[in-house]
């Protein structure tokens, strides 16, 4: 299990080798288990693709500065001792990497996070409460480096040091495994992954095709015509319960009359009706009495509207 990586390795190199690879951090949004807008494996694979990376956030930056106190931290409470180790690479598949915060010399590794205390629920349960797209990058560093057990320690600020033992589960790593081999040869090919489709999934679409006007038509297959019928059943379901939200709505202004507050039994709030005024640029009357004004001003703007024709 070869460290082809040392410690302290530039980041701008780091970064530039791990684009045509998967590492640890990918393999959770390749699963669909990461939650986080920007990292669903479309993003991944874009970035990839595009060179693109994340930005370096102050969280980030916090995280990195706050990982050798955590470790310390952690070889305090352990008994354990956790070193610095650098970028590894599988023996049998050089594509497949991880970049360990530490390695300890019981032959487990550390990762380590530092949360805020509104996730501190997930970290003082038991293992199935975790985050599974952080369990995902530790069984990926024992799968990469061919260790049985891999600590996760959880700093949050104001409570105790948080850790769990995880042990390796070579079914999951099997898994994890068959999909980053598939995201490679998508990687490899220009092919956009295959999805379970969440929300964070179409916002990385539009980012993906802003549209390119050369591009003019492509023929349907047999799975998007399925899917168009279904944006159509989709639309008609929406528009029948608009209209019937809208009746129901109507009713209960009708019963507010021009009372701004409706009130439970208990005198509790439960909806309000407030009338306000507002005021705004007659953008025509600007660009016909001040073009140039207008002009000085003006942001460019572009959309991509999607329809259905004829329907």
């Amino acid at each position: 299990m070869p460290e082809v990586l040392p410690p302290g390795t530039p980041r701008d190199e780091w970064l530039d080798y791990r684009r045509t690879r998967v590492g640890g951090s990918d393999i959770g949004s390749i699963a669909g288990l990461t939650p986080f807008v920007g990292s669903s494996v479309i993003d991944v694979w874009r970035r990839k693709r595009t060179g693109e990376q994340i930005p370096d956030t102050p969280p980030m930056r916090h995280g990195r500065e706050q990982e050798p106190l955590v470790a310390a931290e952690f070889a305090e409470i352990t008994g354990l001792d956790p070193v610095v180790t650098g970028t590894w690479a599988h023996p049998n598949r050089p594509r497949h990497i991880a970049s360990p915060d530490r390695l300890i010399d019981d032959d487990s590794g550390l990762e380590i996070k530092v949360t805020s205390e509104r996730n501190l629920p997930a970290w003082t349960g038991d293992q199935d409460d975790l985050p599974q797209y952080y369990v995902a990058q530790v069984q990926w560093c024992m799968y990469v480096t061919g260790r049985p057990t891999w600590w996760l320690a959880a700093r949050i600020h104001g409570h105790e040091l948080m850790t769990h033992l995880i042990h390796r589960d070579d079914d999951l790593i099997a898994y994890y495994v068959s999909i980053a081999d598939q995201f490679l040869d998508d990687l490899d090919t220009g092919t956009v992954p295959a999805t379970v489709w969440r929300p964070n999934d179409v916002q990385a679409v539009h980012s993906l095709f802003p549209g390119d006007p050369t591009a003019t038509h492509v023929e349907a297959t047999e799975e998007t015509m399925a899917l168009v019928s279904r944006r159509v059943r989709l639309d008609e379901q929406i528009a029948c319960l608009t209209a019937e939200r809208d009746a129901v709505t109507a009713r209960i202004k009708s019963a507010m009359g021009d009372a701004y507050e409706l009130t439970g039994y208990d005198g509790e709030t439960i909806a309000t009706w407030r009338a306000h005024s507002r005021s705004r640029i007659d953008t025509a009357r600007l660009r016909r009495d001040h073009p140039d004004l207008a002009e000085e001003y003006m942001i460019e703007s572009s959309t991509r509207p999607f329809t259905i024709s004829g329907r």
